[in-house]
């Protein structure tokens, strides 16, 4: 029976918390279902891409200077190059990037996919070179239709 459970050797691990935690977990939980948490979150997420963005196609994380003197002015430098990738992005026409389906949602059911549930709408459109216009979303520009 164990072995259709879980691979760990030692078997399954149930975590029970204290009563109080247990309800600010789930008073959480309740107010993730409301659209107030929604937008909040969803500003959060376009933060993310453009960190995303930043890191992957600026190399954001490392700096090419030693020390505090000269790094912020590469993170500026790298601000004004995703901004111009933005505007590039969005004068020709070029679309964000698809979103990415979990591979457990694959196989989702055809209404889940039509109420929106899982982004399958955008076609597939390459990006030129390599990740420079993929952004999140949070950029203040209008989408593209």
């Amino acid at each position: 029976m164990r072995t259709s459970c879980t691979d760990s050797l030692k078997g399954r691990a149930l975590t029970f918390r204290p009563t109080a935690e247990y309800e600010i977990f789930q008073q959480a939980r309740i107010e993730q279902d409301t659209a107030p948490w929604r937008r909040r979150y969803g500003h959060r997420a376009g933060v993310e891409g453009t960190i995303s963005q930043g890191v992957g196609a600026f190399g954001l994380r490392g700096s090419r200077y030693c020390g505090l003197a000269k790094t912020p002015l590469q993170h500026h430098f790298t601000g004004a190059a995703t901004h111009l990738a933005r505007i590039d992005a969005w004068l020709t026409g070029r679309p964000h990037a698809r979103t990415r389906i979990h591979p457990s949602q694959h196989s989702a059911p055809l209404g889940e996919i039509q109420r929106g549930g899982i982004d399958q709408q955008r076609p597939e459109v390459p990006v030129g070179g390599g990740r420079v216009g993929v952004y999140g979303g949070a950029s203040g520009m209008p989408p593209i239709t």
